[in-house]
């Protein structure tokens, strides 16, 4: 009777941690997935998106995560016409040019992402939640620009603060605002971005 009650025991312990082990696997996020990026199902959480993958360009992979907001060949960052045709800072062998394409941006983001110190981006109209409470509290700000099909989307003045360390003690900062443009993709129903407008010149 004593041996029938311990394996009784056993099994209901072992169903317990069972059940905790669903439990927690059920509330998990995947790992690869930090918890703060959002599915791009409006052009919002495509700026949201890009606020949490540079400050988190530590993460493993993440940089395919940054990727994941652009349109492709669609994709150009445009240059602050003021910066147009002078040097980087450290780089006289560079003049910057009206814009980039898709494969100049994204390896340049990702040099950055694995060389930078630390990567400090804030764009405070966003809110801190990234919820639907802080996206309609942004556009009610900004008044962003639907097409009448409703497949893209222009938000103009997005106020930005970028500060990129490169060691313990130099670094550059970049302040002001920036227009962005976005694409819907009806084939798996994400928003992507296409134009980035960078004004930030001094």
């Amino acid at each position: 009777m004593k041996l029938i009650r311990n394996v009784l025991i056993h099994i209901i312990l072992i169903s317990i941690i069972l059940f905790l082990f669903l439990i927690i696997g059920c509330f998990s996020k995947p790992p690869n997935i930090p918890p703060d990026l959002r599915d791009q199902t409006d052009p919002y959480y495509c700026l949201w998106n890009l606020q949490v993958t540079y400050n988190k360009h530590d993460v493993i992979d993440m940089i395919k995560n940054y990727k994941n907001i652009l349109a492709g060949e669609d994709y150009h960052f445009y240059f602050d016409p003021k910066d147009i045709g002078k040097h980087p800072p450290g780089r006289e062998d560079y003049i910057i040019p009206d814009s980039w394409g898709f494969n100049e941006d994204w390896q340049s983001t990702q040099n950055m992402f694995n060389n930078a110190y630390s990567i400090l981006l804030t764009m405070p109209n966003l809110g801190q939640y990234g919820d639907d409470k802080d996206k309609d509290a942004f556009y009610n700000q900004k008044n962003p620009q639907f097409n009448t099909e409703h497949t893209e989307c222009t938000v103009n003045d997005v106020d930005i603060n970028l500060l990129v360390y490169v060691n313990n003690s130099q670094g550059y900062q970049a302040i002001g605002k920036c227009d962005f443009r976005f694409k819907f993709n009806i084939e798996d129903n994400k928003w992507y971005m296409t134009e980035w407008h960078d004004h930030t010149a001094q």
